[in-house]
């Protein structure tokens, strides 16, 4: 009758199970984390209305418990394809419960441009970028691949791909 020795084989195995073990549970912390600090931006809402024929007037709501600061509204120009930034409020801080409004006109620089999302910085100084379209809330990098991150992340699919495409700007440093 032949023994098989198996040596350190249960050693290793054990050893590969903890390390994954441990891989999950930093995995587990690390999305517990980000989740809290995206619970806090979501509380911040931001919508558009046409007030007339040459303005809108672009509305952001802190329904959070701390204050965010340098808020700017985002403009998308269609001429050259640029984003224009533009302070909304007095551009220190919205405090909780508070709503700011900001005027967009229709036409800057020759250009046809709109309102396209809110940019601010949450207590925790985190910089958060909200879409006023869809109410799309994107954290801000520096060095972000957008067109990576849209096509095979939370949208995924081309045609997302196709409509972050004029975004790109937008979530840029």
């Amino acid at each position: 009758m032949t023994h098989t020795d198996w040596g350190t084989v249960p050693a290793w195995l054990s050893a590969i199970l903890t390390g994954g073990s441990l891989l999950l549970g930093f995995y587990i912390l690390l999305r517990d984390r980000r989740k809290e600090e995206r619970q806090e931006a979501l509380k911040v809402n931001c919508w558009s209305v046409m007030a007339n024929n040459s303005d809108y007037d672009v509305h952001v709501l802190n329904t959070s418990d701390r204050t965010v600061t340098y808020a700017q509204m985002l403009i998308y120009m269609s001429s050259h394809k640029g984003v224009e930034r533009v302070g909304v409020g007095d551009g220190s801080a919205i405090r909780p419960g508070e709503e700011v409004t900001a005027q967009c006109p229709r036409h800057m620089n020759n250009a046809k441009s709109w309102p396209a999302a809110i940019e601010f910085q949450d207590a925790d100084g985190i910089t958060w970028v909200r879409e006023i379209t869809d109410g799309a809330l994107h954290r801000r990098r520096k060095e972000q691949p957008t067109f990576l991150r849209v096509l095979f992340g939370r949208h995924g699919g081309w045609a997302a791909a196709m409509r972050a495409r004029r975004y790109r700007q937008l979530l840029r440093g």
